[in-house]
């Protein structure tokens, strides 16, 4: 991937990127309304463990089904090298209280987990500002501090392993994106991914 000329890019490490203002204000602020006012059973409770009660699933509102498809198209904008990807929906919210921290792990490394992957790029897009909350990526000793609008983006191998620091005050609410070329996709569907 090539990623275009950005004025907003901060290149933190050779693949890992920070958009920043990727996303606007008030762009945030339609999934921050549907996040603050959905139920609490509404957030994911099927799987016990971590994720549980930290994932909305908001692809039937209407509002967000709209937003996310502009954001796949900015995404997609962001690259030129000819080749055609595959872009996951950012229509779902992830929150982390205070107090909470995510744990150390990779993004659909591959089965030979090389530096190719079935996601070639995750992102997070960052909703709101909170104290702590810092992305940090242990094998390569970088840590982050996003704010509002900014668009994390890193590649899905174990090298790329990361972490979320602990959430100091308030709710902290992100939504995700990826990328993934033909060969990543074929695994991702054929069943010989078990990740």
């Amino acid at each position: 991937m090539i990623l275009i000329d950005n004025k907003n890019l901060e290149i933190l490490e050779s693949n890992i990127w920070v958009i920043h203002d990727f996303i606007k204000k008030e762009e945030s602020e339609i999934y921050l309304k549907v996040a603050k006012n959905a139920n609490e059973e509404d957030w994911w409770k099927e799987n016990g463990g971590w994720y549980k009660g930290k994932y909305l699933n908001v692809s039937n509102n209407y509002e967000i089904q709209k937003l996310s498809n502009i954001i796949i198209k900015r995404f997609a904008s962001l690259f030129k090298d000819g080749h055609t990807y595959t872009y996951g929906n950012p229509s779902s919210i992830h929150r982390m209280t205070k107090g909470q921290e995510m744990f150390v792990h990779a993004d659909f490394s591959e089965i030979d987990d090389q530096d190719s992957t079935i996601v070639l790029f995750n992102t997070a897009i960052y909703h709101n500002d909170v104290p702590g909350g810092e992305i940090y990526y242990p094998e390569i000793g970088i840590q982050y501090h996003p704010i509002q609008g900014d668009l994390v983006m890193h590649p899905g191998s174990t090298k790329y392993r990361h972490g979320v620091k602990q959430v100091l005050d308030e709710t902290r609410y992100i939504s995700t994106l990826w990328a993934a070329n033909e060969k990543g996709m074929k695994i991702k569907t054929s069943g010989e991914y078990n990740g």
